[in-house]
């Protein structure tokens, strides 16, 4: 596995903020062109989601706080949508 460069251009977003394993996941699928890749990628994405969802369901307020604790994330998400990233 290669190091990861902690001088790079992405190294503080997926370090230093808040983002989601969801959105890594995403990311990786982009740089990558191997389906084999891909389609492991889609399905570690959807276990995240249930694990999300089922986390959730033993902890009701966990969430409760997270948008007023993530100000930014909604201009990233917007950004992402509007730059069509996620998964063809």
């Amino acid at each position: 596995m290669d190091k990861v460069d902690k001088d790079g251009p992405n190294w503080a977003y997926h370090v230093g903020s808040k983002c989601t394993i969801c959105e890594v996941l995403r990311d990786i699928y982009h740089m990558v062109d191997d389906n084999a890749v891909r389609e492991k990628l889609r399905v570690s994405h959807d276990m995240a989601k249930r694990m999300s969802k089922k986390l959730k369901e033993y902890n009701k307020k966990v969430y409760r706080d997270w948008w007023d604790a993530n100000p930014e994330y909604e201009k990233k998400l917007e950004e992402r949508i509007n730059k069509g990233l996620d998964y063809a």
